[in-house]
C-alpha cells in the first residue's frame, strides 16, 4: 500500500484532527515556522503540503507559495483552504519532483520526510530546487520515540505500520524508520550542515 492512500480514506478527518490537534497545531507547525523565519517576497514550496496549513500560513506571511501531495483528496483540501490560485499539484517525494533547478527560496516539509522510500534521493531533490542560499526545514518522527514504541534494533531501517484513530475510526498509516544518524547522513549527502533533530533547517551555501 502507498504510504499516500491512507490520507485519501482519512481527508476531512484528518484535516480536522490537524487543525487543532497538540503535535500538529501547537508543536510542528510554530517550531516549523519559526525555524523558517521571514518569508515575505519569498518563493516556498510545500512538499507534501496536506491539507494546506501551512501554505495559509505561508500566504498570511506575505510568500508566493506552492504545493504538492501525493494525495488527490489532501490536494483537494489543499485547494479549498488556499484557492485555485495556488498552484498545487499531485507529485511524490519518492520521485523527481516537477520543478526547475533553483526555482525557491525556501523548501519546508512537515512530518512527511519519512514517507518516502530513499530519503537521500528526497534531499538532493530539494536541494536541486533551492537557489543559493535558500533554507529547507523539515520536520520528523524522532527515531528514538519510534524505537521505543516498536523494539527491535534501534538501528533498523524499517517499513513500520500504525493504527491511528481519527474521526472516531482507525486507520492503518505505513511510514520508514530508521536511526537519526541515517537521516543526518541523508543530510551529508545533500551537502548541508545539521541542524536540531526533530525540527531540521538547512541552508543551501
Amino acid at each position: 500500500m502507498d504510504s499516500w492512500v491512507a490520507y485519501e480514506t482519512m481527508g476531512q478527518d484528518f484535516a480536522d484532527h490537524a487543525a487543532g490537534g497538540a503535535a500538529n497545531a501547537h508543536y510542528d507547525r510554530p517550531a516549523m515556522l519559526a525555524a523558517l523565519g521571514n518569508v515575505a517576497d519569498q518563493d516556498v514550496l510545500d512538499a507534501a503540503c496536506g491539507p494546506g496549513f501551512y501554505l495559509e500560513e505561508l500566504i498570511e506571511g506575505g510568500a508566493r507559495v506552492w504545493g504538492f501531495d501525493g494525495s488527490e483528496e489532501m490536494i483537494r483540501l489543499a485547494r479549498q483552504r488556499v484557492g485555485e490560485g495556488v498552484e498545487i499539484r499531485q507529485a511524490s517525494l519518492d520521485q523527481p519532483l516537477p520543478y526547475g533547478d533553483g526555482s525557491f527560496d525556501s523548501v519546508l516539509c512537515a512530518l512527511a520526510i519519512h514517507y518516502a522510500a530513499d530519503r537521500r534521493a528526497t534531499f538532493r531533490e530539494f536541494f536541486r530546487v533551492l537557489r543559493p542560499g535558500g533554507r529547507c526545514v523539515i520536520s520528523t518522527q524522532h527515531a528514538t520515540t519510534d524505537w521505543l514504541r516498536k523494539g527491535g534494533s534501534y538501528f533498523d531501517v524499517v517499513l513500520e505500520t500504525d493504527i491511528w484513530r481519527v474521526g472516531g475510526r482507525e486507520q492503518e498509516v505505513r511510514y520508514w524508520r530508521e536511526p537519526g544518524p541515517r537521516v543526518r547522513m541523508a543530510r551529508v549527502v545533500c551537502g548541508h550542515g545539521l541542524g536540531p533533530w526533530n525540527v531540521v533547517p538547512i541552508v543551501k551555501r
